[in-house]
């Protein structure tokens, strides 16, 4: 344990200055629960979600909520959630209301976290090429709900993110950004940037909107790449899992953590070093041997 915390703190410490915009933490989901992973201490909270099931979360800059898409247990739609984690464990959770009947995945918070990004259909029904997932926002001000983009191959959207004014889609074949300009009415043109393939699953965006990584399922594993200012994707590393989704998340400049099995481990976006941070089966509020 005391290991681990020591090898958090050098990464911490490592990173480049402006940690106060990145929350070193992340929200996880790993069999059905749901974590609050703290870089720092190395440790892990699970976040009761009395009869909820959960999918993926994400947590906001200043570490007071998550949004969570769940489904009730015995239900199969998803919708999405808010918890006040301020206070701790047990907060307040609330039912977002989007007026959308179709299952609502992969949320992240956006625009300093005054909204949220989801994707769903925008008809009733499931997802089909007749009804394409696409992207909306959530104002958490007004609950106003405003459909943003669709994915361009009409293919299932696996992840998305929103920085600096860039919306970073990612689909099971191509990875896609689009640059926003909002009008009065909050709705957005969106223009095709870049293209990359490959059989692509998730996306996470730095919060400073310089520095994308993306994980392509290869041979053996799941391989990360970084692209940074537009640039070509640059190979980080690749790490043995059969996780179905690693959840990528930025924690400070230039570290993220993922979900590798039980484990969480952090990957430098500059050198592509992968460290086991802790283990899930230990007991609340203790980490791993980082590795």
């Amino acid at each position: 344990m005391i290991l681990a915390r020591l090898a958090a703190l050098a990464l911490v410490a490592g990173s480049a200055k402006g940690d106060q915009a990145y929350p070193l933490a992340a929200a996880l989901v790993a069999d059905g629960q749901l974590y609050l992973v703290d870089l720092p201490t190395a440790s892990a909270r699970p976040i009761p979600l009395p009869d909820l099931v959960p999918e993926e979360a994400d947590l906001s800059l200043d570490k007071s909520k998550i949004v969570v898409s769940a489904s009730p247990k015995g239900e199969r739609r998803h919708s999405l959630y808010l918890i006040d984690v301020a206070g701790g464990a047990g907060g307040r959770i609330e039912r977002l209301e989007t007026g959308l009947t179709g299952d609502q995945d992969h949320p992240r918070f956006a625009d300093g976290g005054r909204s949220l990004l989801f994707t769903a259909p925008s008809k009733s029904g499931r997802e089909s090429h007749s009804n394409p997932t696409r992207v909306h926002e959530l104002r958490l001000s007004d609950r106003s709900v405003t459909e943003l983009a669709a994915d361009p191959g009409g293919c299932q959207l696996a992840s998305v993110e929103l920085a600096n004014g860039e919306l970073a889609l990612v689909s099971t074949s191509c990875f896609i950004s689009y640059r926003l300009e909002r009008t009065v009415a909050r709705r957005a043109k969106a223009e095709t940037l870049s293209s990359l393939s490959g059989l692509l699953s998730e996306v996470a965006a730095s919060p400073d909107g310089k520095k994308l990584v993306y994980t392509n399922r290869e041979a053996g594993g799941r391989a990360f790449y970084v692209v940074e200012g537009g640039g070509p994707a640059r190979r980080l590393a690749t790490v043995l899992s059969r996780t179905d989704r690693m959840q990528p998340r930025f924690v400070c400049p230039k570290n993220l953590l993922f979900l590798r099995g039980r484990s969480v481990w952090t990957l430098d976006s500059e050198s592509g070093a992968t460290k086991n941070l802790l283990s899930l089966d230990e007991k609340p509020n203790q980490g791993g041997n980082a590795k």
